[in-house]
């Protein structure tokens, strides 16, 4: 029984929200995380390399950050603590992923870009483990652990698929294999042992979730989605306004091409990929969703599902013309490669979404230039003699209670 307006359902009782990054269980609550992948990409001697020990530092930061979560919320009611206490699932995922890959120089939807994602995730499930792990040392497993898969040495996220099932590794560039070669070395059976041995803080470490508010926040491109779009409409509560990704504002401004009009040019199509005047290695690195085959969006979904506890969120852009026949072949691949979920979404099939493409400069009264965000205020109301502020998501001002 759904609840119109609210993208929520009636389960057993329940109001509940569709959540495709957490197959939780009965009263379970999501504790979630996101690293800004896009921050680990360093340049040595003018050479993109990936920043693996700096990756590893946050990871461990993160787990134990997330637990301390757990430990200090303030639940709902009694059973949701119950359950989250018993088993101190946390999920810690990645956002920034079409950044990461632009600036290191690869198309998203290619091998060495499953390659790279294959290790990235591997590095950050290992080190998510051994993070947890020493928790266990410090305060103890969590209090299932005595019933759970960790006991046999088993570990909850076993690759259900060869990753020989998703991408040929023969077809990995040389570059891409030099990026890897950086990374400290990886040893699963450490793991197994130690688990055994001191057991573990969390019974799951990792998701990956959509992350499409806070990756605004983070000026990054969400979760582990290619980028919409180059140039977009976004709709939010106050309006409309364009937004251009960061990334190839930087690169038309470097070749000095960068105008107003090329940018309501992009806009308008959607794409770059039929537009004369974008250098051809900017077209190769930047594809957006439309521009992807939908099963090299599953391709992705997949090879970060191999290293993840839960499940991975993940949305198949399908353009306007997309056939029912195109959504069942994305459903059996995603089934076929092990994912835990799959989400598809075919362009303009709602009357409204969040963002949009090919929208022409005339809908839009002012330029861009021109536009400005409405300052919202926020609301007060009392609470048990208290005065509080709630800002509403797009409120733009500052912290309503210290004006900062």
């Amino acid at each position: 029984l759904s609840v119109p307006g609210y993208g929520c359902y009636i389960s057993e009782g329940i109001l509940s929200h569709n959540c495709g990054e957490v197959p939780a269980l009965s009263w379970e609550s999501c504790n979630l995380g996101s690293i800004n992948l896009e921050k680990f990409v360093k340049h040595v001697n003018g050479k993109p390399k990936i920043d693996w020990e700096g990756l590893r530092e946050v990871v461990e930061l993160a787990v134990r950050f997330l637990d301390n979560v757990i430990t200090v919320n303030k639940f709902p009611c009694n059973e949701i603590r119950d359950a989250t206490l018993k088993t101190r699932k946390i999920g810690l995922g990645i956002m920034g992923w079409a950044h990461f890959l632009i600036k290191l120089r690869i198309p998203y939807d290619s091998d060495d870009a499953y390659f790279i994602a294959d290790k990235v995730m591997e590095w950050i499930a290992y080190c998510g483990k051994l993070a947890s792990i020493e928790l266990a040392k410090e305060r103890g497993p969590f209090p299932a652990f005595k019933d759970s898969i960790f006991v046999g040495g088993r570990l909850n996220f076993e690759p259900q698929i060869e990753s020989s099932k998703i991408y040929s590794e023969e077809s990995v560039s040389e570059y891409a294999k030099e990026l890897v070669k950086d990374r400290p070395k990886i040893d699963w059976n450490r793991v197994r042992k130690a688990v055994r041995e001191f057991g573990i803080r969390n019974a799951t470490v990792t998701t990956i979730a959509p992350t499409g508010s806070i990756s605004i926040i983070a000026n990054t491109s969400a979760g582990i989605e290619p980028l919409f779009a180059i140039a977009y409409i976004r709709q939010i509560s106050i309006g409309r306004f364009l937004e251009v990704n960061k990334l190839f504002i930087e690169e038309l401004n470097k070749l000095g091409i960068l105008d107003e009009e090329r940018i309501w040019e992009i806009a308008e199509k959607g794409s770059i990929q039929e537009i004369p005047w974008v250098p051809q290695e900017l077209k190769r690195i930047y594809r957006t969703a439309h521009d992807i085959d939908p099963i090299s969006h599953v391709k992705t979904q997949a090879v970060f599902q191999r290293w993840v506890d839960n499940a991975v969120s993940k949305t198949v852009n399908l353009r306007h013309e997309a056939t029912i026949d195109d959504i069942r072949k994305v459903y059996l691949e995603a089934w076929k490669l092990k994912c835990k979920g799959i989400t598809v979404y075919r362009d303009k099939s709602k009357k409204e979404q969040v963002i949009y493409v090919g929208v022409k400069e005339e809908l839009f009264k002012v330029k861009p230039r021109e536009w400005k965000l409405a300052k919202l205020m926020p609301i007060r109301f009392r609470l048990k003699k208290k005065e509080y502020h709630a800002a509403p998501e797009d409120y733009a001002g500052g912290c309503p209670t210290c004006n900062v």
